[in-house]
């Protein structure tokens, strides 16, 4: 199926579209800034292996409605970086790099396997989820639902003031020690200044989420280390 759904896509240079799905597959960069009603793959060429590269824009829609949604797919070694517009979900896997930085998307940002993502803005409706050895690094944006680290997956925030069911917390990583899940409910300031406010899940080993100071709190804590080292000289 895959072969036959390339030849399409190179014949119209742009995607090929067969049974309900839009398959971006060709090694080269696609920007959507129009309205998709059905689920998006993006792989890289099959045939050259270049990586396909699919930047979903202002305008740009994967259509979700309040019950159900599409998906957007990031397969292979692709890119897919949201600037703007709307997804019903978005899902990264094997190899691919995701980033978020405006936008919305409705339900799901779910990372599997080797996948690298990255939130610098934008809106998660529902949950953040990573699995496997994918690594997720949020520096911004907001989250509807549950910050969820499974099966190996990593999940770091960068910002100041977190705290962990109410309890500041010192920056770090945490996983479930000796236990096969840990939650609680994670707060904090995030490095673009949006508030980080969720139920978190580690589950299985291996999993866990890291808490790192934003670049300016990074900064104040070496000051706060030379001070120390002065008053002890």
């Amino acid at each position: 199926m895959r072969r036959v759904l390339l030849v399409v896509s190179l014949i119209s240079y742009c995607v090929g579209i067969a049974e309900g799905t839009v398959y971006f597959e060709d090694g080269e960069t696609h920007n959507i800034t129009w309205t998709i009603n059905d689920n998006v793959h993006v792989y890289d060429d099959h045939w050259t292996g270049q990586v396909t590269t699919v930047n979903v824009l202002e305008g740009g829609e994967i259509s979700y409605s309040s019950s159900s949604g599409y998906s957007l797919y990031a397969d292979d070694s692709s890119a897919v970086n949201v600037l703007g517009g709307s997804i019903g979900h978005l899902n990264a896997r094997d190899n691919s790099i995701v980033t978020l930085s405006s936008g919305q998307i409705g339900f799901d940002l779910f990372a599997r396997d080797s996948s690298m993502v990255t939130v610098s803005g934008g809106a998660i409706g529902d949950n953040l989820h990573a699995q496997n050895s994918a690594i997720i690094t949020v520096s911004g944006g907001s989250i509807g639902e549950r910050i969820i680290a499974t099966g190996g997956g990593k999940i770091t925030f960068k910002g100041r003031d977190f705290a962990i069911n109410g309890q500041p917390v010192n920056f770090g990583t945490f996983d479930t020690g000796n236990y096969d899940w840990v939650e609680g409910w994670l707060t904090g300031i995030l490095e673009n200044g949006s508030i980080l406010d969720n139920e978190f899940r580690i589950e299985l080993d291996n999993s866990s989420i890291t808490l790192v100071p934003e670049p300016s709190t990074l900064l104040l804590l070496g000051l706060g280390g030379l001070m120390l080292r002065k008053n002890k000289c």
